[in-house]
């Protein structure tokens, strides 16, 4: 998967700080739940217009590629803070 930073929501206060803590929390941080999923982006509109009738935001953030491995962010994050191992 390609995620694309600028599109990572956040809320107000997180925004307040520097670009890269905002990441860092947004990426791994916190007890705040979202769903994530992929559909074909010819179902897009049509699952949009669902969750909407259900007032369900959805936002996307990327893009499934079969050419990458694994999950690249198009924002360059130091190594350092990691998220909750949930397989450990």
């Amino acid at each position: 998967a390609r995620l694309y930073h600028a599109l990572i929501p956040s809320s107000a206060a997180l925004r307040m700080l520097p670009l890269q803590e905002r990441l860092e929390f947004a990426l791994t941080g916190g007890d705040d739940y979202e769903l994530l999923f992929t559909l074909p982006p010819e179902l897009l509109d049509t699952v949009r217009q669902e969750a909407e009738r259900h007032v369900i935001p959805i936002t996307g953030i990327g893009e499934i590629h079969k050419n990458l491995s694994g999950c690249v962010l198009d924002y360059q994050l130091p190594n350092g803070r990691q998220g909750y191992e949930h397989f450990s």
